[in-house]
């Protein structure tokens, strides 16, 4: 393993959405409550699901054309500032929230609402604030001038 390969032992992302949303779904099934009628969780859950996938959408393809890849196991060879990057540092984890939001909404289930804050936590804790870390060494005074250009959510 070289310097770049330092950032992959971070705890992955996707593996703390599962653990969350299980987590949430148990207790919803031992005790259920829903936040919302039917036909307004479904129409919320829907818009957020699409603005999720638009979210991400836009930095895969911001990210293929500055020919570096989304998967954060492999190391980064551009730092992108383009495309829905000049607004966010983040915007795969943004979508990432927005889709586990959208899926509670969707399902209608409340104890997904709360265990969000402790995904966002850990999420950010555990693996951004470490991406941002490998980033601010690999690519020094450019990343320090991006992140205070921009927010690193929104």
């Amino acid at each position: 393993m070289g310097e770049d390969d330092d950032h992959v032992r971070a705890v992955p992302a996707p593996l703390i959405v599962f653990v969350t949303a299980v987590f949430g779904f148990a207790l919803g099934w031992m005790f259920p409550f829903r936040f919302l009628p039917w036909s307004v969780a479904y129409l919320v859950g829907a818009i957020m699901i699409v603005m999720g996938l638009i979210v991400g959408a836009s930095a895969l393809v911001a990210m293929r054309r500055a020919h570096t890849s989304p998967n954060p196991n492999k190391p980064t060879v551009a730092l992108v500032e383009s495309g829905v990057f000049r607004f966010s540092r983040n915007p795969m984890y943004l979508s990432m929230f927005l889709l586990y939001l959208s899926f509670a909404t969707f399902v209608n289930d409340v104890w997904l609402l709360p265990l969000f804050l402790l995904l966002f936590l850990l999420v950010d804790r555990l693996v951004v604030t470490r991406e941002e870390k490998y980033l601010e060494q690999k690519f020094g005074d450019n990343y320090k001038r991006y992140e205070e250009r921009v927010r690193r959510w929104i």
